[in-house]
């Protein structure tokens, strides 16, 4: 899958501009790109909405990407910044015995806004080294108390380390979005040339 969304990623070099329907109009898309890579059944789609919001997918059969965030243009770049960076998935904390907790492990299966478990969060314990998995109740490491604790994805993204209110042992961690983070694309101003209909990855 990673070879492929590199590939589809790698000959993705220019986005055709196409004509507004009525439909993408009345829900205030002020332009629209695409690009099908016949080769690998790829489509790659950016909406560029009036509120300067953008709206990116990337799909084949295999992958079902995306990405949102806002758009600018400085001079004759587009420049793309996704409102989900590396380390800034939002995350709430809150305690108590009505979460999903596995084992001896105080840390419940971490979950979204909707409350779907979120099987490929990890949770890290007071450092980088002690990484926790809730679904399974383990951990690659020991500890007395948690202090702190960080939400990691498989592909890299994060939240910020936070701090554990004194006293408290049963944590529950909260993705505050239903954006599935595992298919979310980063986008840190990314920048496309803007040449007549086309727009070229720089």
């Amino acid at each position: 899958m990673i070879l492929l969304m590199s590939s589809l990623s790698g000959v993705c070099q220019d986005l055709q501009k196409l004509a507004l329907t009525k439909e993408d109009s009345a829900k205030g898309v002020l332009f629209k790109y695409e690009y099908n890579a016949t080769d690998s059944y790829g489509n790659i789609s950016l909406f560029l909405n009036n509120d300067k919001t953008y709206t990116y997918r990337q799909t084949s059969f295999a992958i079902n990407d995306t990405s949102e965030g806002k758009w600018e243009i400085s001079k004759d770049q587009l420049i793309l910044k996704s409102t989900l960076q590396k380390n800034n998935i939002p995350v709430q904390i809150s305690y108590g015995t009505n979460g999903d907790f596995t084992g001896s492990l105080n840390i419940a299966v971490v979950k979204n806004i909707a409350k779907q478990n979120l099987t490929d969060a990890t949770v890290l314990v007071n450092n980088d080294t002690i990484e926790c998995l809730p679904l399974t109740g383990q951990c690659t490491g020991s500890f007395e108390s948690i202090k702190k604790v960080k939400v990691v994805f498989e592909n890299g993204l994060s939240s910020e380390w936070i701090c554990i209110k004194k006293g408290e042992t049963k944590i529950l961690l909260t993705v505050l979005s239903e954006i599935s983070i595992e298919n979310y694309i980063v986008m840190d101003d990314k920048k496309f040339k803007i040449e007549d209909n086309y727009l070229k990855l720089e």
